[in-house]
């Protein structure tokens, strides 16, 4: 996905660690296991976007440069929900991040 890299320089300048896009897995749980209620999208995309803290965020929020930051032909081609904050409790990225291990 190449969209992924489109101002991805002047976004990281402006702190973003990350994005990760989600995509739904053709393979999905058996049916013995607990499924999502609802209908779900097969195209729908979820982006993890990381921030070093919430100041940084915050900045970011009320920058002017903001519109430039998520200026691509898929950031208007979207959809966007809400933007919902989670603080790490535990975790680790593995090492293939880094390395470009990651399909």
């Amino acid at each position: 996905m190449s969209w992924v890299d489109e101002n991805g320089p002047l976004r990281r300048h402006h702190g973003i660690l990350a994005e990760i896009v989600l995509e739904r897995s053709a393979r999905q749980n058996p049916a013995e296991t607990l499924q999502p209620p609802g209908h779900h999208d097969p195209d729908e995309l979820i982006v993890l976007t990381v921030w070093p803290d919430h100041e940084t965020f915050d900045a970011w929020i009320n920058t002017p440069d903001r519109d430039r930051l998520t200026a691509s032909a898929t950031h208007q081609a979207v959809e966007f929900g809400p933007i919902t904050r989670h603080d790490l409790g535990a975790g680790y990225l593995a090492d293939a991040l880094s390395a470009g291990g990651l399909p």
